[in-house]
């Protein structure tokens, strides 16, 4: 039960880390310049005036995401202990198994030269781009730990019985 707990909070994580990144385009080099934070997917940054004109950026970890505290203490998990982190805050760089969620992540991991036995990339949506009333969005920010952590079970039971991590 204590594995299943620990499986569960890593989904949490993956949660909090959906809406976590916070990226800062300057129109200069060195941090120079106009600047533009963004906190969420932008497709379009032209009505900003950024397309073709950024000259440096900074990636962030960025904030905690209050509607992942709020579906994960429905479940008993408190992630005031946890910290959504950036791929380059990493200090181990050796895993079993590197699980990505967002589209631009398995070409991440390659580039930061992780040691894994397995990578697998689970694409799934991100409940902080849907629009409504808060129930609305609740409902999306449920449904993606429930698909995260129906998922993590099926794929950790196999390892923690002592199967092989890949298929």
């Amino acid at each position: 039960m204590q594995t299943l707990k620990l499986a569960l909070a890593v989904a949490g994580v993956a949660l909090s880390t959906q809406a976590a990144a916070q990226i800062t385009l300057y129109e200069g080099e060195g941090f120079r310049g106009a600047a533009f934070t963004a906190d969420k997917p932008i497709w379009d940054f032209d009505p900003y005036g950024f397309n073709d004109r950024a000259r440096s950026v900074v990636v962030n970890g960025g904030k905690d995401d209050q509607f992942v505290h709020e579906v994960m203490e429905e479940i008993g998990i408190d992630m005031s202990v946890h910290t959504p982190h950036i791929l380059d805050e990493l200090v181990a760089n050796r895993f079993d198994l590197v699980i990505t969620l967002s589209d631009d992540a398995p070409e991440a991991v390659s580039r930061k030269g992780l040691e894994a036995g397995a990578v697998e990339h689970w694409s799934v949506s991100d409940p902080s781009l849907v629009e409504g009333n808060r129930e609305l969005v609740l409902g999306a920010y449920r449904d993606l730990r429930d698909s995260l952590r129906k998922r993590v079970r099926d794929r950790l039971e196999p390892l923690i019985s002592g199967g092989s991590q890949i298929h």
